[in-house]
């Protein structure tokens, strides 16, 4: 799958354990990480994960490998540009890519429980998205 940040892929069964598998990783205030660094080593034994973290582990869990475009991951930044505008979490010029995972969760004002909402409104598209497929 190319790597475009805008890429609409077809929803899979597995997004919906992808998001359920995330969500229960990030179950506890202790288990959130708020300073992601976007590097998740799959082979360590963490304790803590942010976002990135989260839907990375979750992916591999469900999937047996990291998809960095599939649609759970896609529809969780789709909802942080509809939430914070497709401006924000912009690096500074020269600096790679945006990254609109590691921003929000590392943004002072995100809160645990506006992760979990993400999440959840994330499956509900999804589910709306793959009926949508069906027909």
């Amino acid at each position: 799958m190319p790597n475009d940040s805008n890429i609409h892929p077809n929803v899979e069964p597995s997004d919906f354990a992808i998001i359920d598998r995330a969500r229960k990783i990030l179950d506890r205030e202790e288990n959130w990480d708020r300073n992601c660094d976007q590097y998740f080593d799959p082979n360590a034994k963490a304790t803590k994960f942010s976002l990135f973290d989260a839907l990375n582990k979750a992916s591999r869990d469900a999937t047996g490998k990291y998809d960095h475009r599939c649609a759970a991951n896609q529809e969780v930044r789709f909802l942080i540009d509809e939430i914070k505008g497709v401006d924000a979490y912009q690096p500074p010029p020269g600096c790679g890519p945006r990254h609109r995972l590691k921003g929000f969760n590392n943004d002072p004002t995100t809160t645990l429980n506006d992760i979990w909402e993400l999440l959840s409104e994330a499956k509900t598209r999804l589910a709306e998205k793959q009926q949508q497929q069906q027909q």
